[in-house]
């Protein structure tokens, strides 16, 4: 056991609280409301003229889970129930039971292209709110601040609220913190709304902490350094951190929290995945840095009355081709690289009626920019190195390739690892985007075994989202390989989607009103 994995003592300075959230996405917001009293309970709708009003209290599409609510007490809140007899035998696209359960009662029926109205009916019980604190980088809404907010969604507008708000209402002024199912207005849970903008999904949530009445619970600009289990008899964990200041690093302010229950909800892109070349760090990492240098590259440009050269974009995900979107829409050549065969491409998953600007991608990517003379797709291609103004590639040449000789006229500072490559092409390049997916950061949590990818069903890897997910229990969410009181919510949990965060949280929610 490693000695800096368990904390000794409680520091003077720590605030007691009883549950603390590290991250401020969508699925610590939906825990937040719900710690903060909010409870869910079923909605009895009214029955057709001349049936018994128990036997359609609820109508739920799928009839074996209808034969499950009608024995359950409809004005009882859900956190009182048993969630793991309700949500049993449910499938779907969720990891986790739980997560499938309230989505189908949210949304019954979403997947059949259905909208009907929630079946659940949300009350504010004051006297069961649990004292917490929700710690986030940034404002209310964890990653969908930071991304570029003119792209679409992939899920549906309806599929990315959170309890007690409906999208429509809000984008109509109309959404208020009301019990009725989804936030009232009656909205349909299904496919109405369709897709919107990153920009618009970033504001509802940060409308939606007013919304709910948990802003006293929201610290933003907080960054968490330590969270570690103290190892007293009390199972009591410290989490510690700095909130930023507006002064920048002198302005920083120490924080410290000792609880019985820490949830981990920071998402699954904290970190870009790396190639390990040389150079890699001129590449952007992100789509919000690659436009503001597009941008600056474009103005030099246009005043100069020049040619820009190609922009490199590596990766084959939906990142990348929201930066072959990006430098296309500016007129940028666009140099697109990535390992796959087009027949394996994550693109290809995609209905081309539902997302057309993905799919205007995956046929340059197929014809190999054939039809399209500023842009070049070469697949089965890996980037070597890099340097300012060039990129060294391996793989099939391109019509916008530049020998290697003539770079080492122009630069001879290449880096000795670099010229010892023998294979591969030079290209100029204006810039450089590396999209090749990103992972957790959960460099912060200290535990005594020292290694995070122990939580994952698989500990022999690290943990990923989507193909090896922290391990927690299927109904609290409790993770299984750390010491008690520790909770995964979102992504780290498997749940990836918004429309299943819901569950996960109503999980954590009961698992800790049981032990008060």
């Amino acid at each position: 056991m490693r000695d800096y994995a368990v904390a000794r003592a409680v520091p003077d300075h720590a605030v007691r609280t009883e549950v603390v959230v590290v991250g401020n996405g969508p699925s610590a917001l939906s825990l937040s409301q719900l710690l903060a009293g909010w409870e869910p309970s079923l909605a009895a709708s009214p029955p057709p003229p001349g049936a018994h009003a128990h036997a359609h209290a609820h109508a739920h599409p799928d009839e074996l889970l209808e034969a499950r609510l009608r024995s359950a007490p409809p004005a009882q809140s859900l956190l009182e129930q048993d969630l793991r007899a309700l949500a049993q035998g449910l499938e779907g696209r969720a990891r986790t039971p739980l997560a499938l359960l309230l989505d189908a009662l949210e949304r019954p029926g979403a997947d059949a292209g259905l909208e009907r109205p929630s079946l659940l009916r949300w009350r504010l019980r004051r006297e069961r709110a649990v004292d917490h604190v929700v710690l986030g980088k940034g404002p209310p809404g964890g990653a969908w601040q930071t991304m570029d907010g003119s792209i679409l969604t992939l899920s549906l507008a309806s599929w990315m609220e959170l309890p007690g708000l409906s999208f429509r209402a809000w984008e109509s002024g109309a959404g208020d913190a009301g019990g009725g199912g989804g936030g009232g207005g009656g909205r349909g849970g299904g496919g109405g709304g369709g897709r919107v903008s990153a920009a618009a999904v970033a504001r509802y949530y940060a409308d939606y902490v007013a919304a709910r009445g948990i802003a006293r619970y929201i610290r933003s600009g907080c960054v968490v350094t330590a969270v570690r289990p103290l190892g007293d008899a009390e199972g009591l964990w410290l989490v510690e951190g700095y909130e930023e200041g507006a002064g920048g690093r002198r302005r920083r302010r120490r924080f410290c929290y000792a609880t019985r229950h820490v949830v981990l909800a920071t998402g699954a892109y904290d970190r870009p995945n790396a190639l390990g070349v040389p150079g890699e760090a001129l590449a952007h990492r992100d789509l919000r840095s690659l436009e503001a240098a597009l941008d600056a590259v474009a103005r030099q440009h246009s005043a100069a009355g020049t040619t820009p050269d190609p922009v490199l974009v590596v990766g084959a995900g939906l990142s990348a081709a929201d930066a072959v979107i990006a430098a296309r829409h500016r007129g940028f050549p666009v140099l697109h690289a990535f390992r796959r065969q087009v027949t394996q491409l994550e693109l290809t998953q995609l209905p081309s009626s539902m997302y057309p600007e993905y799919h205007k991608v995956h046929q340059m990517m197929r014809d190999g920019g054939a039809g399209y003379p500023q842009y070049s797709a070469l697949p089965e291609t890996h980037l070597l190195a890099l340097r300012p103004g060039y990129a060294w590639l391996s793989g099939p040449k391109s019509r916008f390739s530049k020998s290697s000789e003539h770079l080492s006229s122009a630069d001879n500072s290449c880096a000795e690892s670099e010229t010892s490559i023998n294979d591969g092409d030079w290209y100029s390049v204006s810039a450089t985007a590396v999209l090749v997916g990103a992972r957790p950061d959960l460099r912060y949590l200290k535990l005594p075994s020292g290694e995070t990818n122990l939580l994952a069903i698989d500990p022999s890897r690290p943990v990923d989202p989507k193909t090896n997910p922290i391990d927690v229990d299927p109904v609290s969410y409790r993770v299984l390989n750390a010491p008690k009181g520790l909770y995964a919510l979102g992504p780290l949990a498997g749940d990836t989607f918004v429309r299943f965060v819901l569950g996960g949280a109503v999980g954590v929610a009961a698992h800790i009103q049981k032990q008060r």
